[in-house]
């Protein structure tokens, strides 16, 4: 699996479950699937034949479709023989992942939510931020303790780097600055710029430099650079 590829599960248990499990579920709300995978969408009374009952195969298939697709291969083992039954799928990666070891319970995941940092700048920031967001609803739905926005909306603050300072005190200081989705916004919104203004400050000559030799060479002294204003308030 690619270092910051969350979407898919892999390893077990597995440190990113709670990330994957969060979104799989926003994945699955997009496509009019959350029920099917939840096991919510009843199967209808109707005859096999009907509109209905057809529709209702289409949503079980697309669904199992949906969670296969979000599993690397030493995962497909805990599904196996569940083919047309994704509601078992999920109910038995929940078992196999939220029910071993500590990486469910109250005191690991308060631990993960309150020490999560944004420190590698090759993760996308929409990534850190809903590590963060995972935490809070794993919270909550694992153990009914679920972190309050203005909680939510510190630890982000807290988790990034000093170069976000300054959109932070603003947004401190906004009407909206309890409004949990307007503040990521925000945020997300400053990613771009600020990795440009990275990029924009590497030395000429080094970067020149490195370009004669590997590739590799060239990136590792871009993240390192990176790396380093990114401790810097510009």
């Amino acid at each position: 699996m690619e270092k910051h590829d969350i979407y898919k599960l892999s390893e077990t248990p597995t440190p990113n479950y709670n990330t994957w499990e969060f979104r799989t579920r926003i994945s699955a709300k997009s496509k009019g699937l959350l029920g099917t995978v939840l096991g919510t969408d009843d199967e209808p009374a109707t005859g096999h034949s009907t509109k209905g009952r057809k529709a209702w195969k289409a949503r079980l298939e697309a669904a199992a479709e949906l969670l296969v697709k979000a599993l690397d291969d030493d995962q497909l083992i805990h599904i196996r023989g569940l083919d047309s039954e994704p509601a078992l799928m999920w109910e038995r990666l929940c078992v196999v992942h939220e029910k071993t070891g500590v990486t469910g319970s109250a005191t690991d995941l308060w631990s993960r939510f309150h020490t999560v940092t944004y420190t590698d700048l090759e993760t996308p920031l929409h990534t850190h931020i809903s590590t963060i967001c995972s935490y809070a609803e794993a919270l909550d739905r694992l153990h009914n303790d679920k972190p309050s926005d203005t909680q939510t909306i510190a630890r982000i603050f807290t988790s990034l780097p000093p170069s976000y300072s300054t959109i932070i005190k603003i947004l401190k200081l906004h009407e909206n600055a309890n409004d949990i989705e307007f503040i990521v916004e925000r945020i997300l919104s400053e990613e771009t710029p600020r990795k440009q203004l990275l990029l924009y400050h590497l030395p000429t000559v080094s970067v020149l430099y490195l370009c004669r030799g590997p590739q590799k060479h060239l990136l590792s002294v871009k993240t390192r650079f990176a790396r380093q204003l990114a401790e810097l308030d510009i």
